[in-house]
């Protein structure tokens, strides 16, 4: 019953992270240093967006190690093919 539905928001859910690393182009920017990164301005963010990336940041680091998985080495290969298969 609930197969259809679980695939479906599987599939989403992909899509949306897809979107997070194509619009990120491979930085990392819950692991960026938010205090004193030359980046922010690049970033094109207002005070509260910063500020929002600031404290995500701060959870994220103290919740999560970086690690390297599967996902991300093959990354390249797999934006390809969703590139491919929108076209």
């Amino acid at each position: 019953m609930y197969d259809a539905f679980v695939k479906e928001l599987h599939h989403g859910s992909t899509i949306l992270l897809a979107y997070f690393h194509y619009c990120n182009k491979g930085s990392h920017p819950l692991l960026m240093d938010w205090e004193v990164s030359l980046d922010i301005p690049l970033a094109d963010l207002n005070t509260e967006q910063v500020r929002f990336m600031r404290e995500t940041s701060e959870h994220v680091k103290e919740k999560c190690k970086p690690t390297l998985s599967l996902f991300e080495l093959q990354w390249d290969a797999m934006l390809q093919n969703l590139t491919k298969s929108n076209q």
